[in-house]
C-alpha cells in the first residue's frame, strides 16, 4: 500500500483532533452559548438593573415654620447613590422591582428653625412594592416610557441638639406619580431618567414646623 495517503489521513486526523473546541471556526456551527439580548426590548424582558448617579440626580423638599407661614426656599439635596430593577413582564407592562436612592441630609440652622437648627439624616426613599404600567415604545423601538404609580417609603433619623441620632418613624407614600424613560445608548448600555413625587405635607412637628413636597430626579445607567 501507498504510504503517502495513510500520511496524509493522518495529517487530517491530527490537524482537526487540535482544533480549539474552545474557539470553533467562525465558518463552521460552533457550540457557544446563547448571546446576549441584541435589543432593548430583550434586555428589558430579560431585566435590568441600574446604578443610580450621584451626578445630575437631586431629591427636595419643602420646610415650613408654621408660626412665619411662608415656606422656606425648597431644599435641594445630592444624591449619594441608590439602584433601580425594571423588567418588561410576558403581557408587555414594564414593572419597576425596585427604586432605591440614598441622599444628603437636611440641616437648618439655628436661624431657619429655633432655637437650635434642624439636622436629619439616614435619608433614603425606596418602593413599598413594585409598581407596573403599560409602557409606550419609539418606533424605532430603542427606548421606552411609562408613568407608573407606585407606594414609596422614606427612611429617616434626627440628630438631637446633644448628637444623639433619633430614629424617625418611616413616612409612607401612597399613589406616588412616576415617570420613566429608558433608552439605549451609542455604547449598548441603557440610560434611565426617572422623577417622582408627593406633594403635600408629610411630617410636622409639634405644629412648630413642617415638611412637604417631597421629590426626587434621578438618572441612572446599566453597568454592562
Amino acid at each position: 500500500m501507498n504510504a503517502r495517503p495513510l500520511a496524509l489521513v493522518a495529517t487530517l486526523i491530527v490537524g482537526c483532533s487540535s482544533m480549539d473546541a474552545t474557539n470553533p471556526d467562525p465558518g463552521m456551527p460552533g457550540t457557544a452559548g446563547p448571546s446576549a439580548p441584541a435589543n432593548l426590548h430583550e434586555k428589558l424582558a430579560a431585566g435590568a438593573a441600574f446604578d443610580v448617579s450621584a451626578h445630575g440626580s437631586t431629591v427636595s423638599l419643602t420646610a415650613r415654620l408654621v408660626a412665619e407661614g411662608d415656606p422656606l426656599p425648597p431644599r435641594a439635596l445630592p444624591v449619594l447613590g441608590g439602584s433601580v430593577a425594571l423588567h418588561t413582564d410576558a403581557g408587555g407592562q414594564l414593572v419597576v422591582d425596585t427604586l432605591e436612592v440614598a441622599f444628603d441630609d437636611v440641616v437648618l440652622t439655628g436661624e431657619e428653625f429655633p432655637p437650635d437648627g434642624l439636622h436629619l439624616t439616614g435619608m433614603s426613599v425606596a418602593l413599598d412594592a413594585p409598581a407596573a404600567c403599560e409602557p409606550f415604545w419609539s418606533e424605532a423601538g430603542d427606548s421606552v416610557v411609562a408613568s407608573p404609580r407606585a407606594s414609596v417609603v422614606l427612611a429617616w433619623a434626627i440628630v438631637a441638639p446633644d448628637g444623639t441620632l433619633v430614629p424617625l418613624a418611616p413616612q409612607s407614600f401612597t399613589d406616588v406619580p412616576l415617570d420613566l424613560a429608558v433608552e439605549t445608548t451609542w455604547d449598548g448600555t441603557l440610560s434611565l431618567a426617572l422623577t417622582g413625587g408627593a406633594a403635600g405635607t408629610f411630617w410636622s412637628w409639634g405644629g412648630i414646623a413642617e415638611l412637604s413636597d417631597l421629590t426626587f430626579d434621578v438618572e441612572a445607567a446599566t453597568a454592562e
